[in-house]
């Protein structure tokens, strides 16, 4: 989970909803590199899409994208 936001501790509160949702390896970070415009869930590939929608509609997050080049099974970016 990367947290994008001016807000700090953003991305470890949504940590913690997560955890509360019953995903379990879950780390929050700060940004490297470019963003995109919006909050977005990246899955790397069709075996982690519906971990994915899952982690989305858990925080809210409508746009669900494959992107193979991500470091993890599922990375969330914090807009």
């Amino acid at each position: 989970m990367i947290n994008g936001t001016s807000v700090t501790g953003f991305a470890a509160r949504q940590k913690t909803t997560l955890n509360n949702a019953g995903f379990t390896n879950v780390v929050a970070a700060n940004p490297t590199g470019s963003l995109p415009a919006a909050s977005v869930v990246w899955y790397q590939n069709e075996t982690d899409k519906a971990t994915a929608e899952a982690v989305a509609s858990s925080l809210g997050i409508s746009t669900v994208t494959q992107m193979t080049s991500v470091a993890a099974p599922v990375v969330v970016v914090l807009m």
